[in-house]
């Protein structure tokens, strides 16, 4: 179904240091509607396309057994890696290693715990959020260490940089409360506050969404707590709002607040069947890609525009795909294949007796093949875009 939109008066806020409670009424808001209930079909070999496989080389003694985050630039591949690296590791589009920014440790620009985010400026440096100290730590385009700056202002899990330059973070409401707090500020780089939405009551629950900024369309949008809708972001302000429809419905504002202000989050089990709120919506040109809660697990929805192909979540493929973790890139999904998804599907052929292995490694893309069976070396990276037969 295609999504239904639905334009009301957009009035855009602006300069504003105080806490904003966001209504619908002010803005822009689109309603997207999305069947999650359809079964999902499983692509055959010849319904997608594997473009290309971009083999990461790595220096001699480090691993990367999975990654956090992925983006792509136009000439760049990063992936931070909270695991084994503790740091944000640079490719070309080659493949080839060019630095690692960070790395386990409490020296210059180490970090002693994981780090969380990170974002690429436009002249190609580098800033990268650490909650647990709470500081960010600033690389330059080739990796070089430039600065490392604590942050003054309460304790964010999250982090992202607007279009404008300034820094957006997002707050928890059991580390953060105080006169004034909210869920969502922007701050300029030396902290002096632009704007806050969201103000946090302090007797407020609060349920970890561990991505809240994601891509929209070009655009920065921020997910608020066990919500189901997103706010875009433009320039250093709010300027749309968009809510997320499924099939399957989501848990009544009546519960959602019972859980929110004083009530257990286990209450949720009320409403079990239902969708408690959506953790990521991202969506380009070609995709739109969401991840939802319910019933205690974390679900993702996948649709192609150009096709039409859809799928609520699971295996999308008939064949092998040894990594189920993907991200979207224009036309295309990046799939991160390790040295250890490879190993899982190896051993599954071991201990299967009745053929089905046989069956789905028959209906594995060529170039699949050659990861599973060692011809490409892993780690790597594995463009798939679908066909019209999809």
């Amino acid at each position: 179904m295609n999504p239904l939109y639905l334009i009301l008066p957009a009035v855009m806020l602006s300069g504003c240091v105080r806490s904003s409670e966001i209504r619908d009424i002010d803005f822009e808001v689109e309603e997207l509607y999305f069947d999650n209930t359809k079964a999902g079909h499983r692509l055959a070999k010849d319904e997608y396309d594997v473009d290309r496989v971009v083999c990461l080389s790595l220096p001699e003694g480090m691993m990367l057994a999975d990654a956090d985050i992925i983006r792509l630039t136009d000439d760049r591949i990063f992936i931070l890696d909270q695991m084994v690296n503790n740091a944000l590791l640079a490719f070309d589009r080659n493949g080839n290693f060019l630095f690692k920014a960070g790395g386990v440790g409490g020296g210059p620009g180490e970090f002693i715990g994981p780090p969380t985010d990170f974002a690429v400026r436009e002249d190609g440096s580098l800033v990268i959020f650490e909650k647990e100290s709470p500081r960010l730590v600033i690389f330059d385009r080739n990796g070089e260490l430039k600065s490392s700056e604590k942050l003054s202002e309460g304790c964010p899990y999250s982090f992202t940089v607007t279009d404008r330059g300034n820094h957006a973070f997002a707050y928890s409401v059991k580390q953060n409360y105080f006169e004034g707090s909210a869920e969502l500020a922007i701050v300029s780089p030396d902290e002096n506050r632009i704007n806050a939405y969201f103000p946090m009551n302090k007797n407020q629950n609060y349920t970890r969404n561990l991505r809240p900024f994601s891509i929209v369309n070009g655009k920065t949008a921020f997910i608020p707590n066990m919500s189901d809708r997103f706010y875009i972001i433009e320039g250093d302000s709010i300027s749309k709002v968009c809510r997320v429809r499924f099939e399957t419905p989501f848990i009544s504002d009546e519960l959602r607040d019972a859980i929110r202000y004083g009530g257990d989050p286990r209450l949720v089990n009320k409403e079990r069947d239902r969708i408690q709120c959506i953790y990521c919506y991202e969506e380009n040109d070609h995709w739109v890609s969401i991840e939802y809660a319910r019933g205690g697990a974390v679900l993702r929805y996948l649709r192609s525009k150009d096709v039409g192909f859809e799928t609520p979540g699971g295996s999308m493929f008939l064949g092998f795909m040894p990594s189920k973790s993907f991200i979207i890139s224009g036309d295309k999904l990046v799939f991160l294949v390790t040295d250890e998804d490879v190993d899982a599907i190896r051993e599954d052929c071991e201990e299967e007796a009745d053929g089905s292995w046989n069956s789905r490694y028959t209906e594995t893309a060529d170039a699949v093949k050659s990861l599973i069976d060692g011809e490409l070396a892993t780690p790597a990276l594995v463009f798939v875009s679908l066909s019209e037969r999809a």
